[in-house]
């Protein structure tokens, strides 16, 4: 219900109509319209999967209306083409860490990314 408040779109309904669109000859291409500050990461890979793999069967075109940053930007990647509107923001984002370094102690405590 929320989906067709919020017009959001859960990773389990894309993954249900792409499977389709993948499974029915008449389809030659897949157009993924996207307008996304992100979304969840549980779930992203098993999408971005399937959509590298829709991408080996059919085109797949992966149009930016106005944003597809973080999960949404990982999802696109796995398109044949990517298309963005002349207004669209590309935007990606990158995983980082910060381990520590393992020292005797010290006044000082450094930590490296």
């Amino acid at each position: 219900m929320f989906d067709a408040i919020s017009g959001a779109t859960s990773y389990e309904d894309l993954a249900t109509d792409l499977t389709t669109a993948m499974d029915d000859p008449k389809v030659q291409a897949i157009v993924l319209a996207v307008d996304s500050p992100g979304g969840e990461v549980a779930g992203a890979n098993e999408l971005a999967q399937l959509i590298a793999t829709a991408a080996e069967q059919k085109a797949v075109v992966a149009f930016r209306r106005w944003l597809a940053a973080s999960a949404a930007y990982w999802l696109i990647a796995g398109a044949t083409e990517s298309v963005a509107s002349e207004t669209a923001i590309l935007a990606r984002s990158a995983p980082c860490s910060v381990s520590p370094i393992v020292e005797p102690p010290t006044q000082e405590r450094r930590y490296a990314p």
